[in-house]
């Protein structure tokens, strides 16, 4: 049953990575976050709509925070900051979380210094 829950957490820390890059690319192209996650499953973004559920089928949360913060919810089944048995989990930098259902905030690359500019680079 562990072993099953960490997967699906991994599972969905892949929906959550896919999401982010689909929210940095919409971002850098029209200077605002989306209102709709499915907004990013419209040309040019073309996201899966899989990616926005859960391996369970339930629709993952999104809020946008303020101009270049958002976060996004779901219902987590382990706990990826202290492992009990010391095995590094997937996603602990970005996306910590524990047990149980929790937003998680992030910033837009851009304004973290990040790689959004050189995607667009010529």
């Amino acid at each position: 049953m562990e072993a099953r829950n960490r997967r699906y957490d991994e599972k969905l820390i892949g929906n959550f990575y896919q999401i982010d890059s689909g929210l940095n690319v919409y971002y850098q192209a029209n200077k605002h976050l989306p209102t709709t996650l499915e907004e990013l499953t419209v040309s040019p973004y073309f996201l899966d709509p899989a990616v926005l559920k859960t391996s369970e089928g339930e629709v993952i949360g999104y809020r946008v925070l303020g101009d270049n913060e958002y976060e996004l919810c779901a219902l987590w089944h382990t706990s990826n900051i202290s492992p009990d048995n010391g095995v590094r989990t997937v996603g602990v930098e970005k996306w910590p979380h524990e047990a149980g259902y929790q937003c998680l905030k992030q910033v837009i690359w851009e304004e973290r210094g990040g790689p959004v500019e050189q995607l667009f680079k010529d």
